[in-house]
C-alpha cells in the first residue's frame, strides 16, 4: 500500500512539474524605448514587440531603462510568455526577457 501511495505521489509531482514548463522563444529586434513599465522593440519584419518584464540579471547587464545608451541597438532576445489575468478577469499574454545579446 505504501508503495502504491509513493508511486501516485511521484506521478502527481511529475504532472504538476510538466504543467509549468515554459518554452522560450528567440528573436532579433531593435530596442526603441522603455515606457510605462514596458520595453518596446521593433523586429526585423517591422512589427512592434512588447515585453513587460525583464530578469534582473539581464537588466544588470543591459539597463534598458537608460534609453539613450541602447536606443536603436539590435539584440537577440530570448523570452518566455505567460498568461495572466487582467483587472477585468480576461487572460492576457505577458512576455519576460530572459536573455539578451547585443549584436554589434
Amino acid at each position: 500500500m505504501k508503495s502504491l501511495l509513493c508511486i501516485l505521489f511521484l506521478c502527481a509531482v511529475t504532472v504538476n512539474t510538466l504543467q509549468y514548463t515554459q518554452d522560450t522563444e528567440t528573436l532579433r529586434a531593435t530596442f526603441k524605448e522603455y515606457s510605462e513599465a514596458t520595453y518596446y522593440f521593433m523586429d526585423t519584419e517591422g512589427y512592434a514587440q512588447e515585453f513587460q518584464h525583464i530578469k534582473k540579471e539581464v537588466l544588470d547587464l543591459y539597463n534598458l531603462k537608460d534609453v539613450n545608451t541602447y536606443n536603436d541597438k539590435t539584440f537577440t532576445i530570448t523570452y518566455t510568455t505567460d498568461t495572466e489575468e487582467d483587472e477585468d478577469g480576461d487572460d492576457i499574454y505577458v512576455s519576460t526577457i530572459t536573455a539578451l545579446k547585443l549584436i554589434e
